[in-house]
């Protein structure tokens, strides 16, 4: 088992709040599933990506400061490129740290993606 695997096994669902932060509109009552990174898979997707050589990576100094809790992926894509080359599809995901940052970015496998731990939250106005 990879250390991401274990990782997102062993994910404590002490979740706080959970709170989509997106555009605003009139969603009240809806749903939304979402992704979300603890403390530790940032640390871990940072690693890969440094590894493989993806282009948004994290500092681990950085990451060090975070509290231990679970953040949000608030927007995602596939991207193929690592300094302009093509290479095997991975995505893109913005994390939200903080209702005052901008999000952080960081690039993952795509297994490492479709592993991520989910929690079904409200959409907010």
């Amino acid at each position: 088992m990879r250390d991401w695997e274990t990782a997102i096994k062993n994910s404590p669902l002490k979740v706080t709040e959970l709170t989509y932060i997106g555009p605003s509109r009139n969603t009240e009552g809806k749903m939304q599933r979402i992704e979300y990174f603890t403390k530790a898979m940032l640390l871990l997707a940072s690693h890969e990506a440094r590894r493989v050589g993806y282009n948004r990576q994290l500092n681990d100094e950085y990451i060090a400061e975070l509290e231990d809790i679970n953040y949000p992926v608030t927007f995602s894509m596939m991207h193929e490129h690592i300094a302009g080359q093509l290479v095997d599809p991975h995505v893109r995901c913005l994390v939200r740290v903080s209702n005052e940052d901008s999000p952080l970015q960081v690039d993952c496998s795509m297994a490492f993606f479709e592993n991520l731990p989910t929690k079904l939250v409200g959409l907010r106005d």
